[in-house]
């Protein structure tokens, strides 16, 4: 399908509001070099496997069916995009078991996020470890937390897992912080605007 029609205005709008939103994207936590918008991907990636059906009809209603991967407001699409994709394979569903989406120069990990996001298998690298320590956590590390949050004391995690994740990420910010600063302290000035 990718190389017959896209459903381009919808995937523009949810790119573009994408990009506006302030919080809760890969762009929001690093700048990579050329970070493509999450809803961009998830369409591009599943009109790749879609067989285009070769009639305007049935091709419009297919089109149609890919923009709920793309809401409009830029945001993630619903629990059921996994299956959407299944139904729209058809009789190839077990592509999405058998597809490895490979991204050797993996920046942010926006491409291994939204094909994870649709049931893919995803592999990675990136010679820069900011961005590689980004794609880990969040295609990875986060998933872990998630899946183990039901196994978790919930008195020491209180009622959002998030919350949760969100502590565990200041409080090992703050070693690593505070353990260069002490190694780096005899090599660099102290700055008079404070740490």
């Amino acid at each position: 399908l990718i190389e017959v029609a896209l459903p381009l205005e919808a995937i523009n709008i949810a790119g573009m509001n994408e990009k506006r939103r302030g919080t809760g994207t890969i762009r929001n936590i690093h700048k990579c070099f050329a970070p493509m918008p999450g809803p961009v991907w998830r369409v591009l990636l599943a009109a790749s496997l879609i067989d285009d059906p070769e009639d305007d009809e049935k091709r419009a209603d297919l089109l149609e069916q890919l923009t709920k991967l793309v809401p409009a407001d830029g945001g993630y699409p619903t629990q059921d995009a996994v299956e959407l994709v299944k139904k729209l394979l058809g009789n190839q569903a077990h592509l999405l078991d058998e597809t490895v989406v490979l991204d050797p120069f993996c920046g942010g990990g926006s491409t291994l996020l939204e094909a994870q996001r649709l049931g893919f298998n995803t592999v990675a690298s990136d010679l820069n470890p900011v961005p590689t320590l980004i794609t880990r956590v969040t295609t990875d590390l986060l998933a872990k937390v998630r899946e183990n949050y039901s196994n978790m004391n919930p008195d020491v995690l209180g009622s959002d897992w998030k919350q949760f994740f969100t502590a565990e990420i200041l409080k090992w910010a703050a070693v690593v912080r505070d353990a260069s600063f002490q190694e780096l302290s005899g090599i660099y000035p102290e700055s008079k605007y404070g740490t």
